[in-house]
């Protein structure tokens, strides 16, 4: 009975070795999974795995490459100049969205301004109609009371018909001027829509402008580096 129990219960030092046998490979699928869970990028040596950060440059606009400031397996630094993009045509389009800038500020000012001129000459114009209407109910009198002439009256009415017209062609202009203004004759210069509008496609050409310079976004080691000068950039291509 003692020797059928030994030879089918291995002994103890046998056990403990065939767990071990079974747990490191399994320990080291584990390690592998989590390492390739975890994210990174690993560069395969003969002895071991390098964890890699490799950060794709591209440029955010296209121009042709007129510097070339590094080179492969050159070390840089954050903020470092990488590439340099032909400005012209940028330093072009900025200067063009401010002029435009300016010239909608000028013409809106120039709006404010004619606004409260039409806004005097109308307040002018209601005092010319205030002043025929009091001259007409004075030759009504008197023509009532068979005084006046009736030239006199034709004239007065005329003249009170005349400067309401006219109070109603200057109150077009205001609301004219007051819609180019954008309902709101008050409102600052900067902060009308058809300014801002044109601060936005200015700002956006300050942003090409200087995306005209490509810098390093973090220190590191260039790689794969193929742009030369002369080379046209392809915005977005790494």
């Amino acid at each position: 009975m003692a020797g059928t129990t030994r030879r089918f219960w291995p002994s103890r030092r046998i056990l403990l070795r065939s767990v071990l046998l079974v747990l490191i490979p399994l320990a080291g699928i584990f390690v592998g999974v989590y390492l390739y869970a975890a994210g990174g990028r690993y560069v395969s040596t003969e002895n071991a795995y390098v964890k890699a950060n490799v950060i794709i440059i591209s440029s955010e606009i296209s121009g042709r490459v007129t510097l070339v400031g590094i080179e492969d397996n050159q070390p840089v630094t954050l903020g470092q100049v990488l590439l340099q993009l032909d400005a012209r045509p940028y330093e072009i389009e900025l200067a063009r969205a401010r002029a435009r800038m300016d010239v909608i500020g000028t013409e809106l000012n120039s709006l404010r301004a004619d606004h409260r001129e039409a806004e005097v000459q109308t307040e002018q114009a209601r005092e010319k109609v205030r002043h025929f209407k009091r001259r007409l109910e004075r030759q009504k009198k008197l023509r009532d009371q068979g005084l006046g002439i009736e030239e006199q009256y034709d004239e007065a009415y005329h003249a009170l018909q005349v400067s309401k017209k006219q109070v109603q062609i200057i109150q077009q202009r205001v609301q004219k001027v007051l819609a180019s203004l954008g309902g709101d004759a008050t409102l600052p210069v900067d902060q009308h829509p058809r300014y801002q509008a044109a601060r936005s496609i200015y700002d956006q050409a300050a942003i090409d402008l200087a995306d005209t310079t490509i810098r390093a976004p973090a220190s590191g080691v260039v790689s794969n580096m193929k742009l030369q000068v002369g080379e046209y950039a392809q915005a977005g291509k790494p």
